[in-house]
């Protein structure tokens, strides 16, 4: 039986949410063709570990988390943080799509580490961190498909955090409602939440840019609802050829062990109990 290029079963497909659209024509818009699926829960359990498999057009993201696991051995400095969980970020790129340049190879690793950076302070406002004292979350991010010459933190991070939110929240507890902190980018390196006026370590006073603010909706140990709020400039074109990330995040995309008419089903019966 072949396989995925992240090393999953061939029958395990990914998911996408809502109908993918055909080439954008005249009077279409082109922003609303490209979907973005999360596939993720048991049916990809991997011995013990959580994982979560995002896809947005050429871009193919994995990640998985396992534990939470006790702070001993190595992992006790990572884990020494007031009695509460500790996130073990760490974020890599394969060979595909990143060029063999020294150069570029070295940039794309300065992206994951900013990713990393970023997911990590992203997730520290999801997980209940009191209900893990003294313990680590593993949490291994891995970019196994970028188009060549694609490896660019804006057009990564989204696919990265929600593999991220996804994994982890299947592993731990997270609350029932929580919004992400903004993600913004100055170049190529990317902040979440920055204070107002804050600078980047190199001095770097280029223009920031607002990337997204991404949101996790929990339903049930099954069923999560991830999303994007409105960003400043959502309703504007596409520029320069980029992807309006907003845009597209916007539409929704849940992950689920389950397929999706049964979490329309059960978002739909939540919604009802809410009504008059």
């Amino acid at each position: 039986m072949a396989a995925h290029a992240f090393g999953l079963p061939a029958d395990v497909s990914l998911y996408s949410p809502f109908s993918t659209a055909s080439t954008p024509g005249k009077g279409r818009p082109q922003d609303s063709t490209t979907p973005f699926g999360v596939r993720s829960g048991l049916n990809i359990r991997l011995a013990g570990e959580f994982a979560a498999v995002v896809e947005w057009g050429d871009y193919i993201v994995f990640a998985k988390a396992s534990g939470p696991r006790q702070a001993t051995g190595a992992l006790v400095a990572v884990g020494r943080q007031h009695d509460r969980l500790a996130l073990d970020v760490s974020v890599s790129a394969s060979s595909v799509g990143v060029s063999q340049t020294e150069k570029e190879k070295n940039d794309a690793e300065a992206i994951c580490e900013d990713i990393g950076s970023t997911i990590a302070s992203g997730l520290s406002a999801v997980v209940v961190a009191e209900h893990y004292p003294k313990s680590v979350l593993p949490l291994n991010v891995s970019v196994v498909s970028c188009p060549p010459g694609g490896f660019s933190a804006e057009r990564v991070l989204p696919c990265a955090m929600a593999a991220a939110m996804t994994a982890t929240a299947l592993c731990v507890h997270v609350s029932d409602i929580v919004s992400i902190a903004n993600v913004v980018s100055r170049g190529n390196t990317v902040l979440a939440d920055p204070a107002v006026g804050e600078d980047l370590p190199d001095g770097d006073k280029t223009e920031r840019k607002h990337l997204t603010t991404l949101g996790l909706t929990y339903i049930t140990k099954e069923v999560l609802l991830l999303r994007s709020a409105s960003s400043p400039g959502e309703g504007e074109g596409s520029r320069g050829g980029k992807p309006n990330m907003s845009k597209i995040l916007s539409y929704g995309f849940s992950a689920t062990t389950q397929v999706s008419r049964e979490i329309e089903k059960v978002i739909g019966e939540r919604a009802h109990r809410k009504d008059p």
